[in-house]
């Protein structure tokens, strides 16, 4: 595992959806009109909301280049999507093309599915569009399991329109400056942020950035450290900070009222309606909201550290896409994965999702969501971990996102979020 701070890199990154299709199982050949062989196989991704998906416009293009090919596309929710995938993987019935993540911190994490046997390796030249220093949370037993069409960064995805109307011109500098704002703009009857607290994934992501600047900005070794036993989340002062500055935040009423039982569809509704300003998630969903609502102007922030704190960012190569091991002699998919990594693919990808590219250096920051964290990307060394692509098992994440759900309806506090995470560790 690297110690370069600057090559931590993380992921979460919201897409879009569209009409779900009914399920499949793994696609094959068949005899076409013309007494060819027909290529076909099927393709499942998570979907957030109703705006154009990266994964269906990829796969449209690929159809449209390559006529004789038909691909299945079977988009699932968000908030279900690892489960989803573990129980067709399991029941033979999962798609030939999948959505994945890295690491084997969450259900649909590569290294964990990998090594279960249910993914099949994929050629080297996967890891060639993957950030140096990370490529041990794409592998298995060195092999690769998942290829990286871009780069994503997390954030706050600020409705800047919003805000200006609320009268913050600059987005809160401090954490101490987030709590204040969070107060002001709840008794003029908004709230700051809104958080989708029924989904362990979206609560989740909300304490890991907490945590990127009280833990890991301070000791991006942390990780390896817990793997080492000789930290645990109870006894870190860094994780009782991060845990008590989202207990801070709910005190302060800077999510929306009922935050602890909303979706994924409460995170786009409330921002493009005007009702909160911000939320945790991808700098790839500001140009989706901006599609719900042209008047408005979305744009990504650091999450603010404590006073006389670093700040801190996600960046990763974050979602993958992999092959089924029942499919693993599937010609058309494995051509599909393989032209995912090609300058088409890429542009496609990049101009919907507004992924990242590699080369940050080359990248045209003005005028992009990007533009108010240009620097701290551009410096290196504010990267932080999504600290869960370097966890043992998906449970630790799980007992964060249900732990941050506890501390909303007041059933839990900081100390046993973190008791029950040292406790999945090792399960």
């Amino acid at each position: 595992m690297t110690t370069d701070r600057s090559r931590y890199l993380g992921r979460w990154i919201g897409v879009s959806t569209v009409a779900a299709l009914g399920l499949t199982a793994c696609g094959g050949g068949s005899e076409g009109e013309n007494g060819a062989e027909e290529q076909a196989f099927s393709f499942t991704y998570a979907a957030a909301n109703n705006l154009e998906s990266p994964w269906e416009a990829l796969a449209e293009a690929y159809m449209d280049e390559n006529p004789d090919v038909e691909i299945t596309l079977n988009s699932q929710p968000q908030d279900s999507y690892g489960e989803s995938l573990r129980t067709q993987l399991q029941g033979g019935n999962a798609s030939d093309v999948m959505q994945t993540v890295p690491g084997a911190g969450q259900t649909r994490g590569v290294v964990s599915l990998a090594e279960a046997g249910f993914l099949a390796p994929l050629d080297d030249s996967a890891g060639d569009l993957l950030p140096e220093g990370n490529h041990e949370q794409y592998t298995f037993e060195d092999e690769y399991y998942g290829v990286a069409p871009g780069l994503a960064l997390n954030g706050l995805v600020t409705n800047q329109t919003t805000a200006e109307e609320l009268g913050l011109e600059t987005f809160p500098e401090t954490f101490e400056d987030l709590i204040a704002a969070c107060g002001e703009t709840a008794e003029g009857g908004n709230s700051l942020l809104v958080l989708a607290g029924g989904t362990p994934q979206n609560s989740g992501v909300t304490a890991l950035m907490a945590a990127s600047t009280a833990v890991y900005a301070e000791d991006p070794e942390w990780n390896e450290k817990r793997a080492a036993g000789e930290v645990t989340f109870a006894d870190s002062e860094g994780w009782q900070q991060a845990l008590e500055n989202v207990v801070a935040m709910i005190d302060a009423q800077c999510f929306q009222p009922g935050a602890e039982g909303a979706g994924f569809d409460v995170l786009t509704n409330s921002l493009v309606q005007g009702e909160a300003m911000a939320m945790f998630g991808p700098g790839g969903a500001a140009p989706e909201l901006e599609q719900a609502n042209e008047d408005l102007e979305f744009v990504l922030n650091a999450f603010p550290p404590a006073e006389g704190g670093e700040p801190s960012l996600q960046v990763a190569a974050n979602y993958l896409v992999s092959l089924n091991a029942e499919a693993e002699d599937n010609q058309a998919a494995n051509d599909f994965i393989a032209w995912l990594q090609e300058d088409r693919a890429l542009e496609i990808y990049a101009e919907v999702s507004d992924a990242l590219p590699a080369d940050l250096e080359n990248y045209d920051f003005e005028g992009s969501s990007y533009e108010p964290v240009q620097d701290l990307l551009l410096e290196g060394d504010y990267y932080a971990p999504f600290a869960n692509d370097e966890w043992p098992n998906p449970a630790v994440y799980e007992e964060l996102g249900a732990g941050i759900q506890g501390l909303l309806t007041g059933q839990s506090t900081p100390e046993q979020v973190l008791t029950a995470m040292d406790d999945a560790w090792g399960e």
